[in-house]
Formats: C-alpha cells, structure tokens, sequence
C-alpha cells in the first residue's frame, strides 16, 4: 500500500509551528520533513493514509487561517504516490559530538573557554575599575564662595548634574523628579547641598 504525501507551504516561524503540530494532533500521519525555502517560506511534508493526510492538511489550513492571512500559501495533498517520499526531501545525516569535540568546537569558534570565565566579584570589580566615577565625587569640586561653585557646575552638562545628584544620599530632589528637574534648579540645588555639607 503506498502512502499519500500532503505538502503545505507557510511563511513564517510561527505558522510553520502551527501547521506542524495541528497536522500531527488531528490524525494519524507522519513528519516526513520540513524545508526552508527561503524568504520566510517553509514547505511541510507529512505522509500517511489518503484520509489521515487530507483530514491533516484541512486541518491545518483551517487553523492556518485563524493566524493570519497570509501565513498559509499553498497546500496539496497527493494520493497514494508511486515515487517513495524520501526522495522529496534532502536528508542530511546528524552531527554526532562528543564532550571533547564540544570543548574543541568552542575554543575554535572564539568563544569563551573555561579558563576565561570569571565570577561574579572579579565581573564587579573590572566593571568598578573600567568605569569613570569622577564626575560622581562632589568631593572633587573646589571652590572659594558660592558663586565660583555655581560656576563650575552650569559649565557641566544636565546629563552629569543628574547623575551626580542621583549619587548623593539625602538630596533635596527625589531620585524619580531628577530627569524632569531643569538644569538651573539642578544647579542650585546641588551648590546648597555641597555649602550645607562641608
């Protein structure tokens, strides 16, 4: 007894998953393959009994349809084919890899070995070294009177003037009303907090 070949063609990921799995719920039938064509197409091969493999196909075409418009683009169903359905798909066998040809296939590719990974506290402290915290340190503004200090902070950017303000512990400006806070209020602020801190 030949077996029938149903064939869909979707477009998309998603509509490939679909058509798949509604065709092997609905009836008896078997995967033979699945083909990326090309452009978002996918052409599905199943094989089984005529009705099985009709039944499968509306099945999917049905539920196809409730997924997008598009997602189905064609579909046919062939009755008891006299060629043998493997030669409808390329078959490719499976790449077999064991735990050492993993650990070669990595170091190979440029990815990251085991002697390269580091942990959590040395990520900490490469982030801490790498990252530029100057501009955080109210400490590192010198001024001789409240006017030099105003000075110094308008020439620095809004940007900064919030970060530096979200980085002190009892601002005057709550840490969620900085980015709506302009520059001339960020400035007088952060010139009293520091004179109220010496």
């Amino acid at each position: 007894m030949n077996d029938s070949l149903g064939m869909i063609e979707t477009k998309g990921l998603l509509a490939t998953i679909v058509a798949s799995d509604t065709m092997l719920k609905s009836a008896d039938i078997h995967l033979v393959g699945v083909t990326k064509v090309g452009g978002g197409l996918t052409s599905i091969l199943i094989k089984g009994d005529v009705s099985a493999v009709t039944t499968a196909v509306s099945a999917a075409e049905s539920n196809l349809s409730y997924l997008s418009l598009d997602s189905l683009v064609s579909s046919h169903v062939i009755a008891r084919t006299e060629v043998d359905t493997h030669f409808f798909i390329d078959e490719k066998e499976p790449v077999v890899i064991d735990s050492e040809n993993i650990e070669e296939v990595i170091d190979n590719d440029g990815f990251i070995s085991e002697d390269e990974l580091m942990t959590p506290l040395e990520i900490e402290e490469k982030i801490e070294n790498t990252l530029d915290l100057a501009f955080l340190e109210l400490e590192q503004i010198t001024y001789q009177n409240k006017e030099e200090l105003v000075s110094q902070l308008t020439q620095m950017k809004v940007v900064d003037l919030r970060k530096l303000a979200k980085h002190q512990i009892d601002f005057s400006i709550a840490r969620k009303e900085l980015y709506k806070t302009s520059k001339e209020k960020l400035v007088e602020a952060l010139s009293e907090f520091l004179i109220n801190n010496e």
